[in-house]
């Protein structure tokens, strides 16, 4: 198992989520172990395969004629699916993580298109918000991410990967999901 080192919360989340954002269809396009983001039986990138040991059905994120896939090699990938052009490449990992030679990376969690944003997090202690336009990132929490559970126009619900989620505020703020069960009623009134 991998720790999530560095991550302060703010306290359990009391507010609201709000609705979840809906994804964008993507067609028939997919990203393979190999890093190789596929449109059918046309491979239209091909990243650097990696020997990691992790085992995950990954899916991609589609806006317009773009996709956006999570790597092994903890990359956040821009490509045009119609022109094969890569846009841009952005490292969802800490690259001063007290054990600098960390041996997973892989971003695992599907990538989130939040308006001008886009929001990935994966294995290398990260979980970022990207600037659309330029892959550049705004900020990155420390936490280890292997799935982002739900997003909303103003929250991330995050499962690190010692099985704690995290809502993380689209500036950046962290704080504990509280526990679902703890919060539901199972008498009346509802």
């Amino acid at each position: 198992m991998f720790r999530a080192t560095g991550v302060e919360a703010s306290g359990v989340f009391e507010g609201e989520l709000g609705a979840p954002l809906l994804p964008a269809p993507c067609n028939n396009i997919r990203i393979d172990a190999n890093n190789q983001i596929w449109r059918g039986s046309t491979r239209i990138f091909a990243g650097i395969p990696t020997d990691s040991g992790i085992i995950s059905e990954k899916f991609v994120a589609c806006r317009g004629s773009y996709v956006y896939a999570g790597l092994s090699t903890g990359e956040l990938v821009k490509v045009n699916y119609r022109t094969r052009d890569l846009a841009w490449v952005a490292d969802i990992f800490m690259a001063n993580h007290p054990t600098s030679n960390i041996l997973f990376v892989n971003i695992i969690a599907t990538p989130v298109i939040n308006g001008e944003f886009i929001f990935a997090g994966g294995l290398g202690n990260a979980f970022c918000k990207v600037r659309d336009a330029d892959g550049s990132k705004v900020w990155c929490v420390p936490i280890s991410v292997r799935d982002i559970v739900k997003s909303t126009r103003n929250y991330n619900v995050v499962l690190a990967d010692d099985g704690t989620k995290y809502v993380v505020s689209r500036q950046g703020k962290v704080y504990l999901m509280p526990e679902a069960d703890k919060r539901r009623r199972w008498w009346w009134p509802f």
